[in-house]
């Protein structure tokens, strides 16, 4: 599972949901469509689940200083706020994941992508069979024979399956 991403999609689709914690009102939607989302994807897959997360220090940013900086500099005020409030949701979520003993991975100096796929060409290599979940087309370039993308349909609530003739 591509962590940040589906907790992005769910911050922006589920933004009124708050809880009142120690005086304090969180912004709690995110974390609720991540979970609940989990839940439907373990149902539905019926296999272990591995989330994977985005490094610190992304090599990308040394090579190219300006590498998504103009995403930052764009944004609204409230995509800064949303943005706040995906940081804070994954630093619970991680430890709820951890609680969970859902596995976890962290890229060091990467992205999630290429925590994604280190993990499928690792477990293709075992000869295990792979579906990523994402709404990140990107990670259509890693499709091929036992890996496959589920991406999360905006409005049916199904998911679109990319095997390689879909991809093609």
């Amino acid at each position: 599972v591509d962590g940040k991403n589906l907790l992005w999609r769910n911050a922006d689709a589920f933004s009124e949901l708050t809880a009142h914690v120690d005086g304090e009102e969180l912004r709690t939607g995110g974390m609720y469509g991540f979970v609940a989302g989990l839940l439907r994807i373990r149902s539905k897959y019926r296999a272990p689940i591995i989330v994977a997360w985005e490094g610190t220090d992304n090599f990308r940013m040394k090579l190219w200083p300006d590498y998504k900086r103009k995403r930052v500099e764009d944004a609204t005020p409230a995509q800064k706020e949303l943005s706040l409030e995906v940081m804070a949701s994954e630093f619970r979520l991680n430890e709820l994941l951890s609680h969970a003993g859902v596995r976890q991975y962290y890229g060091v100096e990467c992205e999630a992508d290429d925590v994604i796929a280190t993990l499928a060409t690792t477990l293709r290599r075992k000869g295990c069979e792979v579906t990523i979940y994402t709404g990140d087309s990107d990670l259509r370039q890693l499709v091929g024979p036992g890996v496959t993308i589920a991406s999360p349909a905006a409005r049916s609530g199904g998911d679109v399956i990319y095997d390689f003739q879909a991809v093609v």
